[in-house]
């Protein structure tokens, strides 16, 4: 049955394929006749004009000279570039219309009101950040704010966890302390500078060392200190060039966890007085997340005030504050006392070091996991972007071949270069016959002006045909 089953999906698998196949294949013979038409219209153009000018010249009895016909020529081919640039103008026009009003819509955005925050001296405060009775949003036409009478205090060098079910308005808190969001009332008052670090890894393209120093200048003791606190030591073990590997654009040649680490090295490397991060320990391993709450955020930041926005309940006790979001707004406050709070995370730490010991996997296969992602950098040498190899020389011939042998193995090579001579042939017969049958002064035509403009039509209108061929 199972077997039947696959043989059936197989064949109805196969048949949306050769549909699209054959689909695709009429589009492509549609975008074909399409392109020739054009160049038929495009080199036809021409001389179906001069077919028209010189008609209408016969009609009206207007005399044609050699000098007339000549100068109608040399007129129309001059014409002809501008008038075939037209299409490539309207296009440019369209696109620069389309560029013109995404840049307009993003310059008139309001900009963040220089009032959002206010910028309160170290010495004139005990608080690193005040929020009193904020209400925030974050468009204007939302009538009901993200948060509501928000009332916060953070004294320096405490530690803040937020915690909160999804949408709660964690990540909105930490943006409205950034000045970020549209404060609608009450006051935000920040004491010293800020880091922040957002859920999503940002990574700039360059070195490691360049997305760490962010460019400060480097000072190798600091350097070391950080990129150890931020258990990035093995990382670069694995690479070849250390952290002078480059990285891809957005970090393509990282994994998450890699990513979250360097930028959460680069927010200590600022050594900024209040630190926000955003849910810093999501893309790590609960091992590696817990290395980070013990050697980065209660070691080498543990004189440093912090607000993170957290799930995991083991990294809570540690905290001096403990704010939970609900419903867009912080319904309750807990408050650790500081004398329990280093036994309390020790038992915590404990019970998770026991649960996670006896299975290692998952911090082995992470391991592993981006071990496999920097095979390819140690064997460049920590180069993401390589030198180009190139051919010196002339192009062979075996090419040339190939390229004419695609199609019918060549046989419509002659016939294209049949028509394209015939094209060329026809053109010069046309405008010569034109010069030659017309009088150049007070001399008599060669022939009846009808049957001048009949033969001229005939080679302009075959040369156009020889394009379309």
């Amino acid at each position: 049955m199972k077997t039947l089953k696959l043989q059936a999906w197989d064949s109805h698998y196969l048949q949306k394929l050769v549909s699209l196949r054959k689909t695709e294949h009429n589009w492509l013979w549609k975008a074909l006749r399409l392109s020739a038409l054009t160049a038929f219209i495009f080199w036809g153009s021409p001389t179906f004009i001069s077919v028209v000018t010189f008609g209408g010249c016969v009609l009206m009895g207007i005399p044609l000279t050699a000098g007339r016909v000549l100068s109608a020529l040399a007129t129309f081919r001059m014409l002809q570039d501008p008038i075939f640039n037209l299409p490539d103008l309207l296009n440019v026009i369209a696109q620069g219309k389309v560029s013109v009003e995404r840049i307009s819509s993003y310059l008139q955005e309001d900009e963040i009101k220089c009032d959002a925050v206010e910028f309160v001296p170290k010495d004139q405060t005990e608080f690193h950040v005040e929020i009193d009775g904020g209400k925030f949003r974050w468009d204007a036409e939302l009538r009901n704010p993200i948060l509501d009478d928000i009332e916060l205090k953070v004294k320096k060098g405490m530690k803040v966890a937020i915690c909160g079910t999804v949408g709660s308005g964690k990540s909105s808190l930490l943006s409205c302390i950034l000045g970020e969001m549209q404060k609608l009332s009450g006051t935000v008052k920040i004491s010293g500078s800020k880091a922040y670090v957002p859920q999503s890894p940002w990574i700039l393209t360059g070195n490691i060392r360049e997305n760490i120093l962010f460019g400060n200048p480097y000072e190798s003791d600091k350097y070391d200190r950080t990129i150890e606190a931020c258990a990035l030591i093995k990382d670069f073990e694995l690479f070849g060039a250390g952290d002078l590997t480059e990285i891809g654009e957005r970090g393509i040649n990282m994994s998450g966890g890699q990513k979250q680490r360097i930028q959460i090295a680069r927010a200590v490397y600022q050594d900024a007085d209040i630190y926000l991060l955003d849910d810093p320990f999501s893309a790590v391993d609960a091992h590696t997340g817990t290395q980070l709450f013990q050697d980065c955020l209660m070691g080498i930041l543990k004189d440093k005030t912090i607000l993170y926005v957290t799930h995991q309940v083991e990294f809570l006790p540690a905290a001096d504050l403990i704010l939970v979001c609900l419903n867009q707004a912080l319904e309750s406050v807990l408050t650790v006392e500081s004398s329990s709070r280093t036994s309390e995370y020790t038992a915590v730490e404990n019970e998770t070091d026991t649960e996670t010991n006896p299975n290692q996997e998952f911090p082995h296969t992470k391991q592993d996991s981006e071990h496999n992602l920097c095979v390819e950098i140690t064997e460049k040498e920590g180069r993401l972007v390589q030198d180009e190899e190139r051919e010196k020389g002339s192009i062979g011939r075996e090419v040339y071949m190939s390229y004419l042998t695609t199609v019918k193995r060549g046989a419509l090579v002659p016939i294209i270069l049949l028509a394209q001579s015939s094209f060329q042939v026809l053109q010069v017969a046309s405008n010569y016959w034109m010069a030659w049958a017309c009088p150049t002064g007070g001399e008599e035509p060669v022939a009846g002006m009808h049957f001048i403009l009949l033969i001229y039509t005939i080679l302009a209108v075959g040369s156009a045909f020889c394009v379309l061929l």
